[in-house]
């Protein structure tokens, strides 16, 4: 990654913005997803945003590419959710970086 990228707390509040604005767009984060949803509890809580509860899954979590730093897995989550909203438009089915379908779903969610 040779771009500066904003700092994680704005990055954090920039995603809520979207999630507050529609919550399907969470779809679009595929693989990455858990990766955003532990950067939003680092800023959020569960009574400020109630879809921040301790699911994961665990078949989803484990496709996610391993990183060196926290830039890089940002920097690819980032551009995963834009490919992805312009593909798929939030739908629950994306292909991870496996190429592989993989379908996401959050209880903390309902979705």
């Amino acid at each position: 990654m040779s771009d500066p990228m904003l700092p994680p707390d704005h990055i954090a509040a920039n995603i809520r913005t979207m999630l507050d604005n529609k919550i399907a767009v969470y779809h679009n984060f595929g693989v990455y997803w858990y990766f955003v949803k532990a950067l939003l509890k680092r800023y959020y809580t569960i009574d400020q945003m109630p879809i921040l509860g301790s699911y994961e899954q665990p078949e989803v979590v484990e496709r996610m590419p391993n990183y060196d730093n926290f830039e890089d897995a940002m920097f690819d989550a980032l551009l995963f959710f834009r490919a992805n909203l312009e593909q798929n438009g939030n739908d629950a089915t994306s292909i991870a970086p496996d190429n592989e379908p993989v379908t996401l779903f959050d209880a903390d969610i309902g979705f």
